[in-house]
């Protein structure tokens, strides 16, 4: 079990665009093209069926984040439970599968949950979180999941800076002890009841400040050739892996 303090410092806010503000090819990329060529990548990764078309397909994932300019020193904040679920698949695929198929079998889980991971971050991590809900808008997500998914995201952060807040209060009152069952189950609940007062708040809030169920985000997209060619050339990177190991 953790400590106040151990718990306190293991918090981490997952900010998937916090380098939006870099200036790469991916983030002069139109997002709406972004998101469909890259999702049509993510795809065909995630079908092929040789160890040598996903080592292809992980090869371009790692080609398309340094392209990006996403520090890999963040990416592996997130990856590194996507590496602790294939390492799962390394110990327990030998023991289900004779030895040698059992590991290639792992080994190809394994290249395509990574590339499809390292995938994500071009795509929608070269842009702030509103921009690339406006381009899923734009093709055609329903609007009340489209902020379900805004409000999710958000509020996020919102219960995370309260969580904080509570354990540095329970550290200032002198709480060392570690974070039982019972005393972690204490501060859920109390986690639970300021999350719903907060949404009334809220809710009160953007009432008062001209909400009517729809949330428009300025600005508008604007398609070019660039953007039409190079959403090409990644939907024809994965037909090539496809072709070569589907």
């Amino acid at each position: 079990m953790f400590s106040v303090g151990q718990f306190e410092e293991k918090m981490h806010l997952p900010e998937i665009d916090k380098y939006a503000h870099l200036s790469s090819v991916f983030h002069r990329f139109d997002p709406r093209v972004k998101i469909i060529s890259i999702g049509i990548l993510i795809f065909s990764v995630a079908l092929l069926q040789d160890i040598r078309a996903a080592s292809l397909g992980l090869l371009l994932s790692c080609l398309l984040v340094l392209l990006s300019k996403i520090p890999f020193s963040f990416i592996f904040i997130h990856l590194r439970w996507v590496l602790l679920f294939v390492i799962f698949f390394f110990l327990i695929m030998p023991l289900t599968y004779r030895p040698i198929e059992g590991l290639k079998l792992a080994l190809l889980i394994g290249l395509r949950a990574v590339a499809c991971v390292l995938l994500i971050f071009p795509m929608i991590g070269t842009n702030r979180f509103d921009v690339t809900l406006k381009a899923i808008a734009g093709l055609g997500m329903p609007n009340k999941l489209l902020q379900l998914i805004m409000f999710s995201y958000r509020y996020i952060f919102v219960l995370f800076d309260e969580l904080r807040r509570m354990l540095i209060a329970a550290r200032v009152r002198g709480f060392k002890k570690q974070l039982s069952l019972k005393i972690a189950a204490h501060i859920i609940g109390m986690l639970i009841i300021r999350a719903y007062e907060r949404t009334n708040r809220i809710y009160y809030a953007m009432l008062s400040r001209g909400y009517t169920g729809r949330i428009e985000t300025p600005g508008e997209f604007s398609l070019e050739l660039m953007d039409i060619a190079a959403g090409s050339l990644i939907i024809a990177w994965g037909i090539l892996l496809l072709s070569i190991g589907g």
